[in-house]
């Protein structure tokens, strides 16, 4: 495994296997895997070198524009991916500027959404301003370039009006690979979810998000000894109403080196970069 350098500011074989090039090669730069700090929600940055970038989440607010100023390369004035896990507010409802703000050239929005007027106007919003990808099935691969994303959740069983009911139970759990670094996003999905898939489907990470911002019911010590993070960060704000991150996925994560956004800001991640390329 590829360890990457860490910075903490303070203030699947089978399935459909699609390649997409990326925009406007750009000039050869650092790599980065940034979680944002949003609040009490998720965001997260991906750049590449050939200047692909994505985003997954958006947290509730303007928070994550003010992420995507300070660590997208100057000279990038779009976005390449937008990944929206599931349709609750603080989520997607941060997204509302970033598609004001910035070009998008796709988006994949969940397969189940709200009956939320809030989330019709962002549906609305991002058909005009992005072309919208079909929703992913178990299996399916999307590469751009180096960067791959392999969809793991929900499966090709799952009802619809099961994730209307539990949007939560139905996020999209992805695993994000570049050369031999992965990292698994999980959404809000509980361990029910990751327990049925994951364990044999994923080994041996880089990086977990935990899911449901650190909620008690996360998690398994079954699944944390069988993915074996090295890092693991929770996406959470702070003095948030639902005393997340919960103290049993703390101790359950001890031993591993855990990052928190309440208390340590923007998680970044520098990635390896490309054989050959000059540093």
């Amino acid at each position: 495994m590829n360890i990457p350098t860490v910075l903490c500011t303070f203030a699947i074989a089978i399935g459909a296997v699609i390649t997409i090039a990326a925009g406007s090669v750009r000039p050869q730069r650092m790599p980065l895997l940034v979680f944002c700090d949003v609040g009490q929600g998720d965001g997260a940055y991906i750049r590449m070198e050939d200047g692909f970038d994505a985003v997954i989440d958006g947290g509730r607010d303007g928070r994550m524009v003010s992420c995507l100023d300070q660590y997208r390369y100057p000279d990038d004035s779009s976005i390449d991916l937008v990944i929206v896990t599931h349709a609750d507010s603080d989520h997607y409802a941060g997204l509302i500027n970033v598609y004001r703000r910035f070009p998008v050239r796709y988006t994949i929005l969940p397969s189940a959404g709200s009956s939320d007027a809030s989330y019709a106007e962002f549906r609305a919003l991002v058909a005009s301003h992005s072309a919208v990808m079909p929703p992913p099935q178990l299996g399916d691969s999307l590469r751009f370039g180096s960067a791959v994303f392999r969809f793991l959740w929900p499966g090709r069983e799952t009802k619809h009006s099961q994730c209307l009911h539990d949007r939560n139970s139905c996020s999209y759990v992805h695993l994000f690979s570049y050369q031999d670094f992965d990292v698994l996003f999980t959404g809000d999905v509980t361990r029910k979810q990751l327990n049925r898939i994951l364990l044999n489907n994923v080994q041996s990470l880089e990086v977990i998000k935990v899911p449901h911002h650190g909620s008690a019911g996360g998690l398994s010590p079954q699944l944390v000894s069988k993915l074996n993070p090295q890092s693991a960060v929770i996406s959470v704000g702070k003095k948030n109403p639902y005393k997340h991150p919960d103290e049993s996925i703390i101790r359950m994560l001890q031993g591993r080196t855990v990052y928190r956004t309440d208390s340590q800001g923007a998680i970044i991640f520098r990635l390896p970069r490309s054989p050959g390329q000059a540093k």
